[in-house]
C-alpha cells in the first residue's frame, strides 16, 4: 500500500496506460523537497514507481544524492522472520506459499482467488485481473523466492537514515503487512508523519473509500506543481549544463566532461536556475527531465 513519495509529471518517455489519470502529474511535485546526503533519486530508467517500496528503502540511503522526499505504504519493515511470530505464524506462511506453488500455473478459480483474496479481500472484482497480473510478471518459484526475500527484510536500521520528508500510509487491517510493522516504520523515519488508511486491503482500489483517503493525504502532502518554465532562454552551454544535471552529475563530473573549470559550471548552475526560476537542483531536475533533458 502507499507511502507518502513522489508524484511528479511523469517523465518517463511514455505514461503506461495504468500510470495515467489522478497520478499522471504527481510524480514531479515531490521534487520540489530540499534534500540532503540521504535523500536520494530513484535509478533513472525506474523513473519512480507507484509506490516507495520498503525493499529499495536502503538504496535510497546509500545511493548518490539528488532528491528528495518519500511516501511509503504498506510495505514491511521487517519480514516475517524479522520481528516477533509463533509457530502457527510460520506454518501459516509456510502454507500459503504451497498453496501458492501448486497453484500458480493452474486456471482453476480457487487457486486465483486464493491468493488474490490475500491481497485485496474487499476487491473481488478484481480477483481475475490481478492473478492474470501475477502470472504473466513471473514464475512461481520466482515469486517464492522473492517471498522468502521479504521475509528476511531488516530495515530498521536503514530508516533511521531517512532524512527526507516522509509519509507513511497503511492500511488499518492489512492481511499481508501488519499493521504495528506501519507505526514501526513512522517511528524510526525522523519527523514522518503516519496515517492510517481505513481498509481492509493489502492492495487499494480505487472504488474504496480508501483509495480516495490516500488520495487526499498524498495530495496534502505534497507540494504544488512547480510552475511552466522557459527553456529557450538558456544559451547552448547551459543547456549542455543542464543535461549534465539531469543526469545527476556533480558539479566535478560536469566540468571534467565539457572540459571547463568547476567554478564556471557554478556560475552556469546559478544562472540556469535563476533563468528557470527555481531555487533548489531537484526542481531544475524536474523541469529539465520532464523537457527530454537528462536521458
Amino acid at each position: 500500500m502507499p507511502f507518502r513519495r513522489l508524484r511528479t509529471r511523469w517523465t518517463g518517455k511514455q505514461i503506461p496506460a495504468y500510470k495515467k489519470g489522478a497520478y499522471a502529474n504527481r510524480w514531479a511535485r515531490a521534487s520540489r523537497f530540499e534534500t540532503d546526503e540521504t535523500c536520494h533519486r530513484p535509478p533513472r530508467g525506474d523513473r519512480i514507481p507507484r509506490w516507495f517500496r520498503a525493499v529499495v528503502i536502503a538504496s535510497r540511503v546509500l545511493a548518490p544524492p539528488a532528491l528528495i522526499a518519500a511516501i511509503k505504504g504498506s510495505r514491511f519493515t521487517r519480514g516475517l522472520l524479522r520481528r516477533p511470530r509463533s509457530a502457527v505464524d510460520e506454518q501459516e506462511a509456510e502454507t500459503r506459499l504451497k498453496a501458492l506453488e501448486l497453484g500458480w500455473a493452474s486456471r482453476n478459480a480457487a487457486f486465483s482467488q486464493f491468493f488474490s483474496a490475500l491481497h485485496a479481500p474487499d476487491a473481488p472484482e478484481h480477483y481475475s485481473s490481478l492473478s492474470d497480473l501475477l502470472r504473466a510478471t513471473t514464475t512461481a518459484a520466482n515469486a517464492i523466492r522473492i517471498i522468502r526475500a521479504y521475509w528476511q527484510l531488516d530495515l530498521v536500521d536503514s530508516l533511521q537514515q531517512v532524512r527526507c520528508p516522509t509519509l507513511i500510509l497503511h492500511s488499518r487491517d492489512d492481511p499481508i503487512v501488519p499493521f504495528e510493522e506501519g507505526r514501526l516504520a513512522a517511528s524510526l523515519v525522523p519527523g514522518a508523519r503516519f496515517v492510517p488508511i481505513d481498509s481492509r486491503n493489502h492492495i487499494l482500489v480505487e472504488s474504496e473509500a480508501g483509495w480516495r483517503q490516500l488520495v487526499s493525504e498524498v495530495d496534502e502532502f505534497l507540494p504544488a506543481p512547480l510552475a511552466t518554465a522557459n527553456l529557450s532562454v538558456l544559451t547552448m552551454r547551459e543547456r549542455e549544463v543542464l543535461n549534465a544535471v539531469a543526469r545527476g552529475h556533480g558539479n566535478q563530473a560536469i566540468a571534467k566532461q565539457l572540459g571547463i573549470a568547476e567554478k564556471t559550471v557554478r556560475n552556469h548552475v546559478s544562472t540556469i536556475f535563476d533563468k528557470l526560476g527555481v531555487e533548489s537542483r531537484s526542481e531544475a531536475i524536474v523541469i529539465a527531465r520532464e523537457r527530454g533533458f537528462g536521458r
